[in-house]
């Protein structure tokens, strides 16, 4: 009977509205602050993890641990770490859940990467046959990853900055460490020139030419299409702290006047290496 008396209601109900740029804006602020969590302990992450710019990894208040990208060990870290996980989400590429670490004692915020401990990463200096064997289901995302690492400038994308987690179907294949890309690599958004050179460039040149994976611009096509709202707002909804090593507005200026202009780089530079 609730159910009859419903139904005239949703029956005549107005159709959804597609939300205007501001109200996008307004729902990904939103969607931004309920990523905060408190850090409750702190330990050295070099007995743990390798990586030249992981020095921490937390327990939050959440029950998760994370990975924490700190302004100490780098003033851009935080923010291009932050910046890449959104692109890369908005492209249509995975990574590890993420969150802004605050602290209770008023020390800066952190970026984190939720640790995923049942998630596995290709072992250390692999040969050939190994790369090939870890590699081989997952290169349909290595296609796409790879030419918006040159869109974002991540000089530094090595094998091990992937990480396969297990499914109830198929294991997929999440990318993490933005720290080294970005605002990083050159002001405002990345020097182009440090793609020439790098661990990105020699395992991209091992895709290509060795398993014979096709460029694929997909995710970069899709990075070009997102406006300025998009970015601006993402770039905003960071902690402000993070904002201040950084030229917030010129970034935004090249996100408006240059991103297409990126877009075409990335293509050059994925069909060249």
């Amino acid at each position: 009977q609730e159910l009859m008396r419903c139904l005239p209601l949703l029956q005549h109900s107005p159709p959804a509205q597609k939300p205007t740029h501001l109200q996008a804006s307004q729902q990904a602020m939103s969607q931004h602050q309920l990523l905060e969590v408190t850090v409750l302990r702190e330990i050295d992450s070099t007995a743990l993890f390798d990586g030249a710019d992981l020095k921490r990894v937390a327990r939050g208040d959440d029950g998760r641990d994370y990975a924490c990208k700190r302004m100490q060990d780098g003033p851009t870290i935080p923010i291009s770490e932050w910046m890449g996980h959104h692109l890369w989400r908005a492209c249509g590429l995975l990574t590890p859940d993420f969150s802004v670490l605050k602290y209770r004692d008023g020390s800066p915020p952190a970026f984190g990467s939720r640790i995923e401990l049942q998630a596995s990463q290709v072992q250390h200096n692999p040969a050939p046959y190994t790369i090939a064997g870890f590699f081989r289901q997952h290169l349909p995302v290595i296609s796409r990853a790879y030419p918006l690492d040159a869109f974002y400038v991540n000089p530094d994308r090595h094998g091990r900055n992937f990480l396969e987690r297990p499914t109830l179907t198929t294991p997929e294949l999440l990318c993490f460490d933005f720290s080294r890309a970005w605002a990083a690599s050159g002001s405002p958004c990345g020097n182009e020139s440090h793609m020439h050179a790098g661990n990105t460039k020699d395992w991209w040149r091992f895709f290509k030419n060795t398993m014979k994976a096709p460029a694929n611009f997909t995710a970069v096509e899709r990075a070009a299409a997102l406006d300025v709202d998009w970015f601006e707002g993402t770039l905003k909804a960071a902690p402000p702290q993070w904002l201040s090593p950084i030229h917030t507005e010129k970034a935004i200026e090249f996100w408006h006047d240059s991103r297409h202009a990126r877009a075409a780089f990335a293509r050059a530079w994925a069909n060249m290496t």
